[in-house]
This record gives structure tokens, sequence and C-alpha cells, in this order.
């Protein structure tokens, strides 16, 4: 009988083989990401008190809402949900000096830095919380971001819209925005952030803040059709990442993470473990056969 001797790479990759296998075995003890603690939240100063973003994902937004459009046409928020494609909505107002100016900025950079194009693959629809606003100021802000977006943008891709006080109003509030206006600053009191429907017009993912990853982008509309827009990187990532309500944005996942690391690393150290013991009987084999030879030959 002959013995195997195993070489110290093939005992190094039975060695790494076992700790991917530790890696696996610990993700699965990993908890859940620590959630924002209300308790622990400071208090809102005065002036932003009613002013925030409390988001109803899941809830079904009022389709029949009536807005304006930029060229003074009346519609309805179904009139931009009936071809299947999912949908950002901002709350902003036109004349506001800073706050949805920064929203606005951000968000037009992080969809230049997109693969798809509004109109084509998504809608936008801006809608103003300020019933002072008119639709030549909304044509006017629409145009200042088309040319800075640099892209052709379809019939409807990107909607600058105003409405009444009280149609605006019930579509805020059932999406979770909430605004005031502030008479001693004579400005509306909001918070930052964008909204994701789905094709049906329910808020499926919510964005906070004043600039926005790209890749926070492609998932939040790949999660908000279902898979529709979107690639093997965007199912990929939607793998290894969860949607976090709590900070409104994606996170790493790490059980999935790890789990992936350590089913690839597997699979990979099984092949090349495998490869290693067929060289080994090869070589064993060979080692036989001369053998017999020379006994034979003796």
């Amino acid at each position: 009988m002959y013995a195997v001797t195993l070489p110290r790479s093939l005992m190094a990759a039975v060695l790494v083989l076992a700790l991917s296998f530790a890696v696996e075995c610990r993700a699965d003890r990993l908890g859940p990401l620590p959630q924002n603690d209300p308790t622990n939240a400071e208090a809102l100063p005065t002036q932003l008190e009613g002013a925030d973003i409390q988001p109803n994902l899941g809830a079904q937004l009022p389709v029949d809402t009536q807005l304006i459009d930029q060229d003074g046409r009346a519609v309805r928020l179904s009139d931009y949900l009936s071809d299947g494609k999912p949908t950002l909505l901002v709350f902003a107002y036109y004349s506001c000096p800073m706050l949805c100016t920064l929203v606005l900025n951000g968000l037009t950079q992080g969809l230049k830095a997109l693969p798809w194009t509004a109109g084509r693959d998504f809608r936008v629809l801006t809608v103003s919380i300020d019933p002072r606003d008119t639709p030549q100021v909304a044509h006017d802000k629409r145009l200042n971001y088309l040319r800075t977006y640099g892209r052709e943008v379809e019939e409807r891709g990107w909607e600058f819209l105003t409405g009444t006080p009280e149609q605006v109003s019930r579509l805020a509030s059932t999406a979770g925005f909430h605004y005031r206006w502030d008479e001693s600053q004579q400005q509306y009191a909001h918070a930052a952030g964008v909204f994701f429907l789905t094709p049906e017009g329910k808020l499926s993912r919510v964005l906070y803040g004043v600039s926005f990853d790209p890749q926070d982008i492609r998932l939040a509309l790949s999660d908000a059709s279902g898979g529709k827009v979107s690639t093997l990187t965007e199912r990929i990532l939607l793998f290894c990442f969860h949607y976090e309500p709590s900070v409104g944005k994606y996170v790493l996942a790490a059980k999935k993470t790890m789990r992936i690391a350590g089913i690839g690393s597997t699979l990979i150290l099984g092949l090349f473990v495998g490869a290693l013991f067929r060289r080994e009987r090869r070589r064993a084999a060979t080692e036989r056969v001369v053998s017999q030879g020379a006994s034979g030959a003796a």
C-alpha cells in the first residue's frame, strides 16, 4: 500500500477551506444591524417641529391627486403611472432659498451618474408645496434642471408640478412628507429627501439628505420597479445590501455578504483541493508503475 503524502500547499488549502466554513458559521450567528432608537433622538428645534419625514412605506398614494404641469395643463398623478415605470417624487418649492435647491442639485448629480435616463427608464416628479408657485415658474425651473441634467428627456420624463394646498398636502401627508409655513422666516420648514414610487403608485423607498449616492438611487429604482429596471449588477447588489428605513439608505447586509464570500471561497477552494488530490493520485500511480517496472526488470 502506498501512502499519499499531502504537500504543504494542499494542507494550507484545507486549512483555508476550514476557515471559510468558520466564517460562514459566524455569519449565521450575527444578529440584525442595530436600529436607531427614537427614545435617544434629540428633540427637534422649534422651527422644525411638524416639518419632518415619516415615510409610510407601502402606502398607496392618492393617484387621483389633481396637479398642474409646467405647461399649464391639468394632470393627475395617475397620468404618470400608466406605463410600468418607477417614479421619483420630490417635494420642494421653487423660491426656496437653499434646502430645495440642494436636494434638487444633489438628485440631478446622482441621476447623471446612472446608466438609465429619466423618461425612458423612470420618471421624476417635482411637486411644489407652495401655492404661490405658478406654471411659468415651474417651467423655468424645469428648463434649468434639464440643462444641468444634460440628457434628452422624453415627454413627461421629468415634470415640475404645482397644485392647490389641499391636493398637495394630501399627497405629501400620505407619503409622510410634513411641512409648514414659518411666518417669522417667511419660508417653508421641511425636511430633505426623495421618495420612490412603484408603477402602481405605492411608496417603496425614501432616501434622505441633499446628496444621493448613485448606487442608492439604482437600488431604490430597482426595488420600486420590482426588478424590471435592473441589471445583473443591481440584482447582486440587492442581495448584498438591504434598505434601512431608519437611515433612509442601503447598507451592507453583513450576513448575506459573508455567506456569499463563504460559498464562493468554498467552491473555489474545493476545486483547488480536488485538483491537488488528482495530481497527487496521478503522481502516486506513476511512481507505482515505475516501481513495478523496475522490479520486473530485476
